[in-house]
C-alpha cells in the first residue's frame, strides 16, 4: 500500500529540511547529529529492502549538506571528539547503504552493484576531508607533539 518510493524520498526530504526551518540560531550539535543519524539509520533499515538508489543519493547528499552548514558555521576544535564520532557514523552508514540489499536479495545482474561505488566513493572523500579538517590543527595541542610535527604544524598557522 505504501511501498511507493516518492513518498519515501518526500518524507526524507521533509526530514533533512526540519532542522533548518526549526533553527532558533544555537549551536545544537549532538541534538542535531543524532537526529541526523536517526534519519540516516531509517534510509540504511530501507535499503534491506528496497533498491531505491535516488533515497540514497538524496541521503547522502542531504547529510553531507546539513553537515557542511554546521561545520563552517558552528565547529570548533573543544568539539573534535563529537564531531568525529559523527563524521564515522555518516561514513559507515554510506559505505554500507548501496550494497545491504544484496545482502538480503544476491544480485541477479551484479553490474548493478558497481552504481553503489557512486555513493561509496565520494561519501568515503568527504569524510576524509572532514576528518582532516578537525585534526589537522589539533596537533600543536598534544605536549610533545611539535618536534615530529613541526612543519605538519607550520602548514596549520594562520
Amino acid at each position: 500500500m505504501y511501498d511507493v518510493k516518492w513518498l519515501a524520498v518526500l518524507g526524507l526530504i521533509g526530514g533533512f529540511f526540519t532542522p533548518v526551518v526549526l533553527s532558533s540560531g544555537s549551536d545544537r550539535q549532538v541534538e542535531l547529529m543524532i537526529y541526523m543519524t536517526v534519519l540516516n539509520i531509517g534510509i540504511l533499515f530501507i535499503s534491506f529492502f528496497k533498491r531505491w538508489d535516488l533515497l540514497n543519493y538524496l541521503g547522502s547528499s542531504f547529510t553531507w549538506l546539513l553537515f557542511s552548514v554546521w561545520f563552517f558555521r558552528s565547529y570548533q576544535e573543544t568539539k573534535f571528539w563529537p564531531t568525529a564520532i559523527f563524521i564515522t557514523i555518516f561514513f559507515l552508514i554510506y559505505a554500507l547503504v548501496p550494497f545491504v540489499y544484496y545482502f538480503v536479495k544476491p544480485c541477479q545482474d551484479c553490474q548493478e552493484q558497481l552504481s553503489g561505488f557512486f555513493i561509496t566513493i565520494p561519501n568515503a572523500f568527504i569524510a576524509f576531508g572532514y576528518s582532516f579538517a578537525t585534526f589537522r590543527c589539533l596537533l600543536w595541542i598534544w605536549p610533545g607533539s611539535a618536534p615530529p610535527f613541526g612543519s605538519f604544524r607550520l602548514s596549520c598557522s594562520d
